[in-house]
């Protein structure tokens, strides 16, 4: 509804704020004391569709201090979707846990019964369904 938009209005005057502020004392440190409002704002634009925008924000933080930090899970996203926008990938913003490839039969994995089985017959189905010109 309306209320998203108010919010993205709030967001963008306060970042616009903290950008006159921040040019104004000549502090190059990025935008610490706001990091949870720009990395909202971030993502706004990113469901936009303003993924090289919202990259823009999110590089002026500060380097993620944990592993689960919104910006960082955000900026991993963004980068997914649009490698081009950095010129090195982002640090990994989760913990990357290797897993055997025998783990999952050693588990007891079976594909779905029905699945091979419904795929051959939508394939006969298909087949079966030609037009005849007459």
């Amino acid at each position: 509804g309306g209320g998203g938009g108010a919010e993205a209005g709030s967001l963008l005057e306060l970042l616009e704020k903290a950008v006159v502020l921040q040019e104004a004392t000549q502090i190059k440190d990025g935008y610490p004391l706001i990091a949870e409002q720009l990395t909202a704002f971030a993502e706004l634009l990113a469901a936009q569709g303003c993924l090289h925008e919202a990259m823009g924000y999110l590089v002026q933080l500060p380097p993620a201090e944990t592993v689960d930090d919104p910006a960082a899970l955000l900026m991993h996203r963004i980068h997914g979707a649009n490698p081009n926008l950095l010129m090195a990938p982002p640090p990994v913003p989760y913990d990357v846990v290797h897993v055997p490839e025998s783990s999952a039969a050693q588990a007891g994995y079976q594909p779905q019964a029905g699945y091979t089985q419904g795929y051959e017959q939508t394939q006969g189905y298909e087949q079966t369904q030609g037009y005849e010109q007459t």
